[in-house]
């Protein structure tokens, strides 16, 4: 998922720990002579699981529809290079050259923008499709050439789809009132568990602990999966510059 373990995410891990202990240590538990069974964080723990499962899931199947279209479209690249090689003759060899090169432009403001900016490349695809429909019917002289043309329309009608589907992905991310939802309920269950601890029960602390850990452990791999950092934009944006060599 264009991920990787680097310094600021051990740094974040260590961090969520250190956290959770230190609230579960120095925030003050219950009195002993309160009885624990009166408190239960079940069914705020159960809701927050439903709703953190649920949002998971819908940034993982993101992910996994940018990197499908990442794919589509560049196998649609290659495709409108490739089909352009198959017209001879003066106008057509001359226009089909400048496909061509209208494709290799496109491809190459990915290396002066990272993913991040893909609307970048906006101007760049639509030199090529403006390129493509300009074209006078009349300059067709063979079936081949018709069918030739037809199949770059096709193609180039998908291509243009997929790219109005990686727009719309980017901008499907979790947001600001589920993240302000997400955080209220985090913060009472935090807060629930926090009760639950009795000051002369370690066990119970250490309970607390680990559950504050996996509470902050969700919210973060939330955000992870939610997030294309520049890390994961460059690396979509390298595939685009590496397509180029598989061009020729």
């Amino acid at each position: 998922m264009y991920s990787s373990f680097n310094i600021i995410k051990l740094l974040r891990f260590l961090g969520i720990i250190a956290l959770a202990f230190l609230l579960a240590s120095f925030i003050p538990g219950l009195p002993k002579d309160v009885n624990l069974s009166y408190f239960t964080s079940i069914p705020i723990a159960s809701i927050f699981a439903i709703i953190i499962a649920f949002q998971i899931n819908n940034a993982i199947g993101r992910m996994k529809k940018i990197e499908t279209n990442v794919a589509i479209e560049l196998s649609r690249c290659r495709r409108i290079h490739h089909l352009s090689k198959g017209f001879f003759g003066e106008p057509l060899l001359l226009w089909s050259k400048d496909i061509r090169k209208y494709v290799l432009v496109y491809l190459k403001v990915f290396k002066k923008f990272d993913f991040g900016s893909y609307h970048e490349a906006n101007e760049a695809f639509r030199k090529i499709s403006y390129h493509v429909y300009k074209l006078k019917p009349s300059a067709l002289k063979s079936p081949k050439e018709v069918a030739l043309y037809n199949e770059l329309l096709i193609t180039l009608r998908e291509w243009a789809m997929v790219r109005q589907n990686l727009s719309e992905l980017k901008k499907q991310k979790v947001s600001t009132y589920n993240w302000i939802i997400l955080g209220a309920i985090s913060a009472v269950l935090i807060g629930s568990l926090l009760m639950i601890r009795a000051e002369t029960i370690y066990t119970t602390k250490l309970s607390a602990s680990l559950s504050i850990v996996a509470v902050l452990f969700a919210l973060d791999m939330l955000y992870e999966l939610n997030n294309l950092n520049k890390r994961k934009r460059r690396k979509i944006a390298r595939r685009y510059t590496n397509n180029i060599s598989r061009l020729e």
